[in-house]
C-alpha cells in the first residue's frame, strides 16, 4: 500500500524537475540570484526524487517518513505553480500589430510587480527546500528513514523479511463453506486432465485481488483427481510480496522431486542449510524461470467472479447458516452490500465477518455498514485483509503507473470512464511525458492497456476497432484508492457521502451529486489543478480564483452559463476543457484566445453553432470535438490539431479544403458533402489527403452520391497508415491501394457496389477487426474463402438488393465473434447461409428482418449448427 502512496509525492517532484530544467535553459529571462536559487531547488529535488523511488519499493513507512513525503510533495506543487507563473509572464510572444503593441505595453507595466513577486516566491521555496532537507537530516538521517521503511539494503535476513500473507489462510478454510468453487474447479480440472499425453500443462488463473484465485488453485491441488496418481508430481506454494527465494525453492523441491528416486527429498529438506543447496544445480532460478515461461505460453484463463446466486449463497450461509432464512427487512440492504462486493469471495467473507460480530442484526447497523464501507476498510481488522489482498494486484506496478492509478479515485462509483477522456486528462495533468519517440498520448495509451491487462480496471464497452471505449473501477477497489488519495491530498472529494476534513491546500476537486456547497466559500481554490463535476455543480463558482487549473471537466452541468466561460478563458494553464452536454451554452467568448495551453476542447452536446475567429489562435489545441459546428475561417492555423469534428464541404465552401491541407499533424479526418463536389474540388480533396497520408490513421468520407462515381485514386501517396476507414460513396471498383492497408482494423463501406474480386481483396487484410457493409456490394453470392478475414471479429451486412446466398468455407473467419445480418431494406432477402459450423469463435448471431416461413426455417438451421460450436452462440432474431 505504501508503495502506491509514495508516488503522489514522487509524481509531483518528477513533473517539476522537467519544468525546472526548461526554465534554467532560458538564461536571458533569469535575473539576479534567481538562477542560483532555482538550481539549488532542482538539485535538492533530484536527490529527494531518487530517495522517493527507493521508498516506492518498501511495504510500509512510519509516521516520520510519511510527514517528510508530504512536505516534499507540497513543496513540489508550490514550486511548479511558481514556475508556471514565471513562464506565463516572461515566456512567449505578445503578438504583432497594434493589438500586439498594446499587449506589450500592458505587459511592461505589470512585469515589474510580477517579477518581484516571483523572485520572492523563489527565495521562499529555496528556504523551504533547505528546511525540508535539514529537518529530514535532523530527526531521522538517511539510515534511520531507510531502516524505518525496510530499505537497509538487499541483505535482509530471512527471519525478518517475511510478512504474513492473508492468502496463507486459504489452506485452513473448511471446504463446506466454499461457495461457487465446484464449477470453476471442475472447469480447470478438465483443462488440466485432457490430452494428458502432452505431459505437463500450466494454466494461469488471473484477475484482481479477492476473486478467489488462490482458493480455487488449492481446491484443485486437493481434489481426488489431482491426487489419483495420474500426475508425476504436485506442488502448491504461495509467494507473498516479501519472500525468501531460497525458502521458496526448498518448498518447491520438497514437493516436486518424486519419492523413491535417487534424489529422494523428504520433509527434512526444509532444514537443509543454505550451502547444501548448492548441489541442486539443475533447479537453479534461471532454469525454473525458463520452464515456467514455456508452460505459461497460451495457457491463461481468467477466473470469473461469483454470480448473483452464488454470492447470495455465500453471504447468507456465513451469516445465518443457510440461504433462505434472511429476515425480510434485511433483503434489500443485503443486495446493496453484495453489489459493492462485486462477486469477490474474500470481500464477501470479510464483510460478513463484520456483520456476524454484531450482537443484533438490525437494519440500521447494516445500512450504516453499507454507507460507510470505506471507513470500515480502514478501521475493521477483518477488512484490512480485503484491503491488503486488493492492493496485491497493484503494489508491483511500475512507479510511473501508480499516480495514473490513483487518478481513478476522482470518478464516482459505477461511473463509466471514457478511455480517451482519462488518457487526455493524464497528459494534461503532466503524469505522462514523451518517451522513446512516442508522444505523451501514445505513452498514456500504453499505460491504459497495461491496466486492462492487469485486470486493474474492468472494460465495459468495446469499439468496432477492438479498443476499450469505457471502463469502470470495482466498488471496493474504489473505496481503497479513495482512502489513499484523500490521505495523500491527491484529491478532495465533495458531495454525496464525502465531507472535506483536510486542511491542506486543495490540489484536485471532484464534485459528486448535486450538492448545495459553494466553491467560492467552502474551498480555497488558488492552488487547484483539476476541477471535475459529476452531476450538477453549485450555482456560484469563482473560476478566477483558480488560476492554476489544468483540467476542467463540466460535463452535464446544467448550471453552466455563457458568462462563466469568460472566467474560464482566463486560465492560462488550462489544457483540458469539457463542456459536453452543457445545454445552456450557445456561444464561446472571444477571449478563448487566452487559453494558450489548451490541448482538448469538447463542445459536443452544447448549443454552440458558430465559433469565434479567435479560436484559430489556439496553437496547441490537439483535439477539438464539436459535433456539426462549422469551423471558422483560418482554422488551418491550428497546426497542432490531431482530431476535428465533422467538416462539411461543398463547392461553395471549397476553401476549407485548403485549410485542411495546413493541418500537418491531423490524425483523424471526417469529411461530409451533402451537396456533392465537382471534379476539380474532388481532386483537390484527394491531393490534400495525399499530403496528410503520413499522419492520418482515421479517414471518413460521406457523400450523397452526387459526385457521380469519381475515382478514389491517389497520384503517389495513398493513406496507407489508416486504422479506420469509412466511405459512403459510389465506386465502380475498389481502389488498388486498399489491398495495402495492413494496419486497417475498422472498415465501413456504403453504396460502393463492390464486385466479387473486391470482396476477395478485403478478405486478405491481415488486421481487419470489424467490417460493416451497407448496400456495399453488387454480387448475389457472398463467399468467404478458406483463411479469409483471419482477424475479423465483427461482420455486419446491412442491406443488399434481391436474394443473397452466403457461403463460409472451412477455415474462414476463425476469430469471428459476432455476425449481424439486416434483411430489412428494399427487396433484400436472405436465401441461405452455409458454413456457420466452421466459425469456431462465434458467440452471437443477430438477424433483423420480417418474420416469414423461410426466415423461421433459416433460423432453425442457424440454431442447429450453432449448438455444435464451442461457445454455443446465441441466435437472436429482431423483427423490423
Amino acid at each position: 500500500m505504501e508503495a502506491i502512496v509514495v508516488t503522489a509525492a514522487e509524481g509531483a517532484v518528477k513533473t517539476l524537475l522537467g519544468k525546472l530544467g526548461s526554465v534554467l535553459a532560458q538564461q536571458n529571462q533569469l535575473v539576479g540570484g534567481v538562477r542560483g536559487e532555482l538550481q539549488y531547488i532542482k538539485d535538492e529535488l533530484e536527490s529527494m526524487n531518487a530517495f522517493l523511488q527507493n521508498l516506492a519499493t518498501a511495504n510500509s513507512h512510519d509516521v516520520q517518513v510519511k510527514i517528510w513525503m508530504k512536505q516534499v510533495r507540497e513543496m513540489a506543487y508550490d514550486a511548479e505553480d511558481c514556475i508556471d507563473e514565471f513562464q506565463h509572464h516572461f515566456g512567449g510572444s505578445r503578438g504583432d500589430g497594434i493589438m500586439g503593441f498594446l499587449r506589450r505595453m500592458k505587459y511592461i507595466l505589470s512585469a515589474l510587480n510580477a517579477r518581484h513577486r516571483i523572485v520572492m516566491q523563489v527565495q521562499e521555496l529555496k528556504n523551504r527546500a533547505q528546511d525540508v532537507s535539514d529537518r529530514y537530516a535532523r530527526y531521522s538521517g538517511a539510515n534511520a528513514i531507510a531502516a524505518a521503511s525496510g530499505l537497509q539494503g538487499s541483505a535482509i535476513s530471512t527471519s525478518n523479511c517475511l510478512a504474513l500473507d492473508p492468502r496463507q489462510a486459504i489452506g485452513f478454510i473448511q471446504e463446506g463453506l466454499l461457495v461457487g468453487i465446484d464449477k470453476r474447479r471442475n472447469r480447470l480440472l478438465k483443462y488440466i486432465m485432457e490430452d494428458y499425453g502432452k505431459q505437463l500443462r500450466v494454466i494461469s488463473i488471473f484477475g484482481f485481488g479477492g476473486l478467489g484465485k488462490t482458493t480455487i488453485a488449492k481446491a484443485i491441488c486437493d481434489s481426488p483427481q489431482s491426487k489419483s496418481g495420474q500426475f508425476q508430481c504436485q506442488a502448491f506454494v504461495t509467494v507473498s510480496q516479501k519472500f525468501d527465494l531460497k525458502a521458496i525453492l526448498r518448498d518447491i523441491l520438497g514437493q516436486l522431486i518424486p519419492h523413491g528416486s535417487n534424489q529422494h527429498v523428504n520433509s527434512d529438506i526444509l532444514d537443509i542449510q543454505d550451502e547444501q543447496l548448492e548441489g541442486f544445480e539443475v533447479w537453479d532460478v534461471k532454469r525454473l524461470g525458463d520452464k515456467l515461461r514455456s508452460y505459461l505460453d497460451d495457457k491463461s484463463y481468467e477466473i470469473e467472479p461469483l454470480n448473483q446466486i452464488e454470492a447470495k449463497e455465500l453471504f447468507f450461509r456465513r451469516l445465518f447458516g443457510q440461504v433462505d432464512v434472511c429476515p425480510q427487512n434485511l433483503q434489500k440492504v443485503s443486495e446493496d452490500i453484495l453489489k459493492k462486493c462485486g462477486g469477490m469471495p474474500l470481500a464477501i467473507n470479510s464483510i460478513t465477518g463484520i456483520l456476524a460480530s454484531r450482537a443484533v442484526k438490525s437494519l440500521v447497523e447494516w445500512q450504516t455498514l453499507h454507507n460507510s464501507l470505506g471507513s470500515e476498510l480502514d478501521n475493521a481488522s477483518t477488512m484490512e485483509k480485503v484491503k491488503h489482498v486488493l492492493l496485491l494486484s497493484y503494489s508491483d506496478l511500475p512507479y510511473h503507473l501508480k499516480t495514473c492509478f490513483l487518478y481513478f479515485s476522482i470518478f464516482p462509483e459505477d461511473y463509466k470512464i471514457r478511455r480517451k477522456n482519462v488518457i487526455q486528462r493524464w497528459v494534461a495533468e503532466g503524469f505522462v511525458s514523451e518517451k522513446r519517440g512516442l508522444s505523451a498520448e501514445q505513452v498514456a495509451e500504453s499505460y491504459f492497456a497495461e491496466f486492462i491487462n492487469r485486470s486493474i480496471i474492468q472494460p465495459i464497452d468495446i469499439s468496432d476497432s477492438g479498443k476499450v471505449k469505457t471502463c469502470r473501477i470495482h466498488d471496493v477497489m474504489l473505496e481503497v484508492i479513495v482512502g489513499l488519495s484523500v490521505e495523500q491530498n491527491f484529491v478532495s472529494l465533495m458531495g454525496d457521502q464525502y465531507v472535506r476534513t483536510s486542511h491542506d491546500k486543495v490540489r484536485r476537486v471532484s464534485l459528486h451529486g448535486s450538492g448545495s456547497y459553494n466553491l467560492s466559500t467552502s474551498l480555497e481554490l488558488s492552488h487547484v489543478r483539476s476541477l471535475s463535476s459529476f452531476g450538477d455543480m453549485p450555482g456560484v463558482v469563482c473560476f478566477n480564483k483558480a488560476r492554476f487549473l489544468r483540467v476542467v471537466d463540466l460535463e452535464n452541468c446544467e448550471f453552466l452559463r455563457n458568462h462563466h466561460l469568460k472566467q474560464i478563458c482566463a486560465l492560462f494553464q488550462l489544457k483540458f476543457l469539457s463542456l459536453r452536454n452543457g445545454h445552456n451554452i450557445n456561444r464561446l467568448p472571444r477571449n478563448i484566445r487566452n487559453l494558450k495551453s489548451l490541448k482538448t476542447l469538447d463542445l459536443r452536446g452544447t448549443c454552440v453553432d458558430e465559433l469565434p475567429g479567435s479560436l484559430t489562435e489556439l496553437k496547441h489545441l490537439e483535439h477539438f470535438r464539436s459535433g456539426y459546428t462549422y469551423l471558422p475561417f483560418g482554422f488551418g492555423k491550428m497546426k497542432s490539431i490531431q482530431s476535428l469534428g465533422l467538416i462539411e464541404i461543398s463547392d461553395d465552401t471549397s476553401w476549407r479544403i485548403q485549410e485542411i491541407e495546413c493541418l500537418v499533424q491531423l490524425k483523424k479526418l471526417r469529411i461530409r458533402s451533402r451537396n456533392g463536389l465537382n471534379k476539380e474540388n474532388w481532386e483537390s480533396l484527394l491531393a490534400v489527403i495525399e499530403k496528410l497520408s503520413r499522419s492520418l490513421v482515421s479517414l471518413s468520407i460521406e457523400t450523397d452520391g452526387r459526385t457521380f462515381c469519381l475515382p478514389l485514386d491517389f497520384a503517389s501517396s495513398p493513406p496507407l497508415l489508416l486504422q479506420s476507414f469509412l466511405l459512403y460513396e459510389k465506386l465502380e471498383a475498389l481502389p488498388s491501394w486498399v489491398a495495402s492497408l495492413d494496419n486497417l482494423v475498422k472498415l465501413t463501406l456504403g453504396g460502393t457496389q463492390l464486385k466479387d474480386d473486391d470482396i476477395q481483396v478485403l478478405q486478405k487484410l491481415p488486421r481487419l477487426f470489424s467490417l460493416r457493409l451497407w448496400f456495399a456490394f453488387a454480387t448475389k453470392h457472398f463467399v468467404v474463402g478458406c483463411s479469409g478475414f483471419p482477424n475479423l471479429q465483427l461482420l455486419a451486412i446491412q442491406g443488399w438488393d434481391g436474394p443473397l446466398e452466403m457461403t463460409l468455407e472451412e477455415g474462414s473467419m476463425q476469430k469471428l465473434h459476432k455476425l449481424v445480418l439486416v434483411v430489412a431494406y428494399r427487396s433484400s432477402t436472405l436465401k441461405s447461409v452455409k458454413g456457420v459450423r466452421y466459425l469456431q469463435s462465434l458467440q452471437t448471431v443477430e438477424i433483423r428482418g420480417k418474420s416469414t416461413e423461410p426466415m423461421e426455417a433459416l433460423l432453425q438451421e442457424f440454431r442447429a449448427e450453432a449448438s455444435h460450436l464451442p461457445h454455443h452462440p446465441t441466435v437472436i432474431f429482431k423483427k423490423v
